[in-house]
């Protein structure tokens, strides 16, 4: 029969979860305890939320007393850095005392170690400062109690009101925080002024920060411990839509990390944007950002961007997953070797992520935050598809699977790339030269694409054309390519699988089908090439499995239950009365107009017959296809099934050659 592209199924199973998936054994941790009836958010009885893509459940935090939060108000000596040179300052020699304020001696830069206000101070008659909550590059942060509304607020100052560069980005804080209206995004409430100094009124989010988080968590013997990935994805994902926010009202955010992520209820604050500035704007030295996070280009240009945003988001995914030690340093623009981390190893497409995210040249990041989240999702499906199954997802970047067959590795199944309007004539004129195997055509008209598109559409159209004329090592390194731009996407990683099981390479072909196949099972191709793949390498057990992937609801089911009727029966081992029985109660879903079930009918009566001439009891009372479990029954419909064979033979010697089986196998009379 023939086979055809069918749309994605509607018959899906609800996901199961895996009790025995967790992360390593944790200590105790103060934002990650049990429910209590402290608990301000997510629903006490499972003590889960959903949040970003909505794949994962996310533990509920707890409530904290924010007079728990307070920080001593002053800066321990030895974390005393300039923000402008990072050169060590405020510190004792020789027995003097360190000063807490001052100018560095390396650049100059003004510095305040020692917090201006103090506990019971209000401000503008309203604000009563209750302590210090941290110290940023911009000043110190402290939380106060509104007077007036008896309700707690953030309150920000500057490092110095004599110094123009952190009172003018303070002020741009305040400038850009009154025009934004995002859920996820912190919001200003006022500005108030003591003297000098200015402050900005932030409202106090009740949550905590991701870098809270991760310092809150050890193993059972005081080791770190990373934050389970899955969950570190699902939050930036229900973050970005704020960087995005940011970007498409022309700021660049400039100073995401952990510290300025904050988790509430049921979804994320993006907070302190003392740092943000306008896109592409030349800042010197008045562009404060975080060592270890910031892009490598900031250094010289001091313009930042889509791109240097890009890069801090995915440090700060790295730091937060991964025990990533000597990113402030050894590692301060790059990513420790996919080898030497075992997290990137087993997640090949999140290293590949992580990898163009943080691309020492900002051209090759992803084009926008839209793009990042959308690929990153693609990453977060593959890993949470290791556990459970998922209903299958539409890519935003190629078509599903296309006509062919799912027999053999065949590239005109491959998904082709979504139009790009931009392109759509030229895209359109090489699909379709591919299409009708005019390939000198569509190798020029290829280049005349890259020459207005330079993405990876160009280097998906040359993989598949090679794929087509034989080309499979040269296919292999277009599709690699692909895959590197798009980390995120499926339909080249089951590019590369075909080039590998075309090229003999079952191994590799077999290990990529399964990621593709277990993600999103609508992928056939990837289905039936991971089971091709196990029959070559001897697991008849691993192909069957692959092909109870296939729905009732596909096109592609009738081959698929074909397929598992003969490995159930036409095995050189000794057959099992399990899979006899499975066998023929596949067979019995087959539509009885479909000429192949015939001869599977027969081959599943030979398998139950040989089964009761070894000895397996007879039962009356159990049927298959229609036939009890006796010799003398399983005989008579045998002899039917050969005589109604003989009649549609279409040669004689086949016609006499079924009558002579029927003759053999009919029950013998007793007269």
């Amino acid at each position: 029969m023939s086979d055809h592209t069918e749309a994605i199924d509607p018959d899906w199973r609800p996901p199961s979860r895996d009790a025995g998936w967790a992360s390593p054994q944790l200590a105790a941790s103060p934002v990650l305890e049990p429910l209590d009836d402290h608990v301000l958010w997510g629903p006490k009885s499972s003590g889960t939320v959903h949040m970003g893509a909505r794949l994962v459940l996310l533990p509920a935090v707890v409530a904290q007393d924010p007079l728990s939060t307070l920080v001593e108000p002053s800066v321990a000596e030895h974390h005393r850095f300039c923000r402008r040179c990072t050169s060590p300052v405020g510190r004792g020699t020789d027995g003097s005392r360190a000063a807490t304020s001052g100018r560095c001696n390396a650049c100059g830069e003004p510095f305040q170690f020692e917090a201006p206000l103090r506990s019971g101070q209000v401000l503008a008659n309203q604000y009563e400062i209750a302590g210090c909550l941290a110290h940023g590059g911009n000043g110190w942060v402290y939380l106060a109690r509104d007077r007036a509304i008896d309700w707690w607020v953030v309150i920000k100052g500057v490092l110095s009101g004599h110094n123009p560069h952190a009172r003018s980005a303070a002020l741009a804080e305040r400038r850009i925080l009154a025009d934004v209206d995002h859920s996820n995004i912190v919001k200003i409430l006022n500005l108030v002024s003591d003297g000098d100094e200015d402050y900005i009124v932030m409202e106090y989010v009740r949550g905590v920060s991701l870098r809270a988080m991760l310092d809150g968590r050890s193993t059972a013997d005081g080791r770190p411990c990373p934050l389970p990935v899955d969950e570190v994805i699902e939050y930036l994902l229900e973050i970005l839509p704020a960087i995005h926010h940011l970007h498409q009202i022309g700021f660049a955010y400039c100073d995401f990390k952990p510290d300025n992520l904050m988790r509430t209820g049921g979804s994320m604050k993006l907070i302190d944007l003392g740092s943000a500035v306008r896109l592409d704007e030349d800042r010197g030295s008045d562009l404060s950002a975080t060592r270890g996070y910031y892009a490598p280009e900031l250094e010289h240009t001091r313009r930042p961007n889509v791109a240097s945003d890009i890069f801090t988001v995915g440090r700060t995914l790295a730091v937060l997953c991964t025990n990533f030690t000597g990113f402030q340093s050894s590692f301060r623009y790059t990513l420790p070797s996919a080898e030497s981390v075992p997290l990137y190893t087993r997640y090949e497409s999140l290293y590949g992520w992580l990898e163009r995210a943080t691309a020492v040249q900002p051209g090759a990041r992803f084009e926008s935050v839209t793009e990042a989240a959308s690929q990153l999702n693609g990453v977060l499906r593959e890993i949470v598809a290791e556990r459970e199954e998922l209903r299958p997802s539409p890519s935003t970047a190629f078509t599903g699977e296309r006509t062919g067959s799912v027999r053999v590795a065949d590239p005109r199944r491959l998904p082709a790339p979504l139009i790009d309007p931009d392109n759509d004539l030229e895209q359109w004129r090489v699909q379709s030269l591919l299409d009708s195997g005019q390939f000198d055509d569509a190798a020029n008209a290829i280049e005349a694409l890259d020459e207005r598109d330079s993405t990876w559409r160009a280097q998906w159209y040359r993989g598949v054309l090679a794929m087509l004329t034989g080309d499979h090592s040269g296919a292999r390194s277009r599709f690699i390519e692909v895959d590197r731009a798009l980390p995120g996407e499926l339909a080249p990683k089951l590019a590369l699988a075909m080039s590998d099981d075309i090229s003999g390479n079952q191994a590799e072909a077999s290990r990529m089908y399964r990621r593709v196949a277990r993600t999103d099972s609508t992928f056939r191709s990837a289905v039936f090439g991971l089971a091709r793949c196990c029959v070559s390498s001897g697991d008849r057990r691993g192909a069957i499995e692959a092909l109870l992937l296939i729905p009732h609801t596909s096109s592609n089911f009738v081959t698929a239950t074909i397929m598992q009727v003969e490995l159930l029966l036409l095995s050189d081992g000794v057959l099992d009365p399990v899979d006899v029985d499975t066998a023929a109660g596949l067979v019995e879903l087959l539509p009885r107009e479909l000429p192949q079930r015939r001869w599977l009918e027969v081959y599943a009566l030979e398998a139950m017959l040989d089964l009761l001439l070894d000895g397996r009891p007879e039962d009356e009372a159990r049927y298959a296809l229609g036939v009890p479990h006796t010799q003398r029954s399983v005989r008579r419909a045998l002899e039917r099934a050969y005589r109604s064979l003989a009649r549609q033979g279409e040669t004689s010697t086949r016609r006499i050659a079924l009558v002579e089986r029927a003759n053999a196998v009919r029950p013998r009379s007793v007269l």
